[in-house]
């Protein structure tokens, strides 16, 4: 399937001062939020700001793709790299994540476990 025949679901679309940037949910690494704002961090070194909190964000978002790990964070399942669950860690590329307390076990009962 080519991009331009992807479902809708497959991307949203990021204001970036007068322009509409179409990112697909699999380029986004992780989302950090402050206030009500919300960066995107994608795996291009692109980083996106729009205006939302990161309730209503995560209510748009796939549920299957993304998980919340702490009060300010949400990340890409498919970038998660390893877990430091002792120090209560998620590295996404170079990045290493909090992960919230009461987000721990909701992260790792997610991933399979040997």
């Amino acid at each position: 399937m080519n991009n331009e025949t992807q479902p809708s679901s497959a991307y949203i679309f990021i204001r970036k001062q007068n322009i509409l940037h179409r990112i697909h949910y699999d380029e986004i690494r992780y989302i950090q939020a402050e206030g009500n704002y919300c960066y995107f961090i994608t795996s291009k070194g692109g980083k996106y700001t729009s205006k939302i909190s990161l309730k209503q964000l995560v209510l748009s978002l796939p549920d299957d793709q993304f998980v919340r790990i702490h009060k300010s964070y949400v990340l890409n399942f498919y970038h998660l790299l390893k877990i430091d669950t002792k120090e209560r860690l998620a590295y996404v590329g170079e990045a290493a994540l909090p992960v919230g307390r009461t987000f721990l076990n909701q992260l790792t009962d997610r991933v399979l476990i040997i």
